[in-house]
């Protein structure tokens, strides 16, 4: 009998204590997902005049990339020994009322969805532990020129966005915000804006 009882305690307790382990689990969950909905609510507050850069606007370099415009990040970018196929890389062009030219910003990433034309090469030089590094050029003259080389974390929750840009624009250009996870497992954002300065973009204080 005093066996039977004991059994019956140690059961007891077990759903007790796996009833706490749901309850933190939850609520846990629950406070990540709050965490992260206000972090989306500061970064839209404080980001006035800026539109998101929805992620279908990227698209393969291969594709979308104007003549000559990867063969030169290649060539100033790249190591000529670890070969990189461009244009699996993503590229968005940025062109707004009043802007004096448009932008191209490049994400470095290879991609390992090859585009229609195929994949040349799967190496990934241009990533690590400080993030995949980002360009953008604009168009001078016949050739391109790189006004911004930075790495970023890209790797974001669905609900933050990674870059906005400001609608209104210096010396005839849009500044670019872009924010980032800095630590995966613990959600780390931060934001940071860059505006043109007449030769490259700079950190906007």
């Amino acid at each position: 009998m005093k066996r039977k009882y004991l059994i019956f305690v140690k059961i007891f307790l077990e759903i007790i204590l796996f009833a706490i382990l749901s309850l933190t689990s939850y609520y846990g969950s629950a406070q990540a997902k709050y965490s992260t909905r206000e972090i989306s609510s500061k970064i839209a507050s404080t980001a006035t005049s800026m539109r998101v850069i929805d992620t279908r606007e990227w698209q393969y370099a291969a594709k979308a990339a104007p003549p000559g415009l990867m063969e030169q990040v290649l060539k100033e970018n790249t190591n000529p020994d670890f070969p990189v196929d461009a244009g699996r890389m993503k590229i968005l062009k940025i062109s707004l009322p009043g802007q004096t030219t448009p932008l191209f910003v490049i994400n470095s990433r290879v991609l390992y969805e090859c585009p229609p034309s195929g994949c040349s090469s799967y190496a990934d030089p241009l990533c690590g532990t400080a993030g995949c590094e980002y360009f953008v050029y604009l168009k001078e003259g016949k050739l391109y020129r790189r006004v911004f080389k930075n790495y970023l974390k890209d790797l974001l929750p669905p609900e933050l966005p990674f870059l906005r840009v400001s609608e209104q624009l210096k010396q005839g250009l849009p500044c670019l915000e872009f924010t980032e996870n800095m630590d995966l497992i613990n959600l780390t954002i931060r934001t940071r804006r860059f505006c043109y300065d007449g030769q490259n973009f700079v950190l906007s204080t």
